[in-house]
C-alpha cells in the first residue's frame, strides 16, 4: 500500500467537518469509543470534527445512555488514528499514537484515571498511527498490532502496554500481513484478541482473519468470511457472547452490512434498520445497559454525529 493512500485517508477524515456543540461531541470521525466500569459509561476521545486542527481541539466525553457529559477538553494533544483501550485491573483509560496533522505523528501516552491525565514516561514503540489497541483482559494488558511508522510505511510489529513497561512480541510464527485501518476486539468469551481486514502493502483492502492468545498469531479459516474491507469497526457482545462487525468502506464505497461472529462461523445479520453505510466510525459495548453503542463516522466527505445503540435483536437511533 503506497504512503500517498494513507495520506489522502487522513486527509478525507478532516474534510468536510462541522462544528460541535457544547453539550454534544458533535460530528465525528477516527474518533475512540470504549466502556468505563467504575463510570459505568461510555467514553469518547479523539477524532476530528470541529475543523482541521486536530492538536488543538481534543475533548473526553461520557455517554450515560440518556445525556452527553464533557469530563475534560484540550488536556491532552489531539489525534486521530490512535489507539485507545481501557484497562479494567487497573481502571484507567489507555491513549496512544495517532496523527496530528498530515505530516506529524504522537509518540506520547496517555492515561486518564477518572480526575486526570497523566503522561507515561516509558519508552514507547515509534510513534504509529492507524492502529488500533485493545485490552486484553486474560493477560492483563494492552494489544496493538501494525499501523504506519514515522516515514509513513507499514510495520510488522506487535506491542503490548502493562501499565509500567512495553513489550515487543518476538514472533516466528505466521502471523498477519502489516497493514493500517484493521478492526480489532477482544473476545471475551474466547480470551483471544481479533483482527479482520484492513489495508496492507499488497492490496487496498482484505477480509483476512486472525486471533492472537498472548504469544502467537494464528488465522482463523472459517467457510464464510465478511466481504473485503478496511475501517470497519468490532465489538463484542458480552450477552450474546458474540463479535459484531460493522460497516467499513472497500475502496471508495462505504459499507452498511452486519455481521456477527460466534467463534466458530461469521453469520450476516439483517435488521430493517440500521445506521447508514460509514467508515472510520466507532462502536463499544454497554455492560451497564447491555447495548452495543456506535457513534459517528465518514460517508463520503460528510463526517456523521449520530449515535445509534443495538440491543442483540434491533438498531435503535438515540436523539439528543
Amino acid at each position: 500500500m503506497k504512503t500517498v493512500c494513507l495520506l489522502m485517508s487522513f486527509m478525507l477524515i478532516l474534510s468536510g467537518v462541522s462544528a460541535q456543540a457544547d453539550q454534544t461531541p458533535g460530528p465525528l470521525t477516527a474518533h475512540n469509543l470504549v466502556y468505563s466500569p467504575e463510570l459505568e459509561q461510555v467514553l469518547l476521545v479523539n477524532g476530528a470534527g470541529s475543523g482541521a486542527d486536530v492538536e488543538e481541539d481534543n475533548a473526553l466525553w461520557a455517554w450515560s445512555g440518556e445525556t452527553w457529559t464533557l469530563l475534560s477538553r484540550n488536556e491532552i494533544p489531539g489525534r486521530v488514528l490512535a489507539g485507545t483501550a481501557y484497562d479494567l485491573e487497573r481502571d484507567v483509560l489507555v491513549v496512544f499514537g495517532g496523527s496530528v496533522s498530515l505530516t506529524d505523528r504522537a509518540d506520547d501516552l496517555w492515561e486518564w484515571d477518572g480526575e486526570g491525565w497523566t503522561q507515561s514516561e516509558a519508552v514507547a514503540p515509534q510513534a504509529p498511527d492507524h492502529i488500533a489497541m485493545v485490552y486484553d483482559a486474560a493477560r492483563q494488558q494492552s494489544v496493538i498490532f501494525s499501523g504506519v511508522d514515522p516515514e509513513g510505511q507499514l510495520i510488522d510489529e506487535t506491542w503490548t502496554w502493562d501499565g509500567l513497561s512495553w513489550e515487543r512480541a518476538e514472533l516466528d510464527g505466521e502471523r498477519p500481513e502489516p497493514r493500517a485501518h484493521y478492526a480489532m476486539v477482544y473476545d471475551a468469551a474466547r480470551e483471544v484478541v481479533l483482527l479482520f481486514g484492513g489495508v496492507t502493502q499488497t492490496s487496498p483492502a482484505t477480509n483476512d482473519f486472525w486471533s492472537w492468545d498472548g504469544e502467537n498469531w494464528q488465522q482463523i479459516e472459517t467457510e464464510t468470511l465478511p466481504p473485503v474491507r478496511d475501517a470497519a469497526r468490532m465489538v463484542y457482545d458480552a450477552v450474546t457472547e458474540t463479535v459484531i462487525l460493522f460497516g467499513g468502506r472497500n475502496g471508495r464505497q462505504m459499507l452498511g452490512d452486519m455481521w456477527a461472529w460466534d467463534g466458530e462461523h461469521w453469520t450476516e445479520l439483517t435488521p430493517e434498520e440500521r445506521p447508514s453505510a460509514r467508515a472510520f466510525h466507532e462502536m463499544a459495548y454497554d455492560a451497564k445497559r447491555e447495548t452495543v453503542v456506535l457513534y459517528g463516522g465518514l460517508s463520503g466527505r460528510t463526517t456523521l454525529g449520530d449515535l445509534w445503540e443495538w440491543d442483540g435483536e434491533s438498531w435503535t437511533q438515540i436523539a439528543f
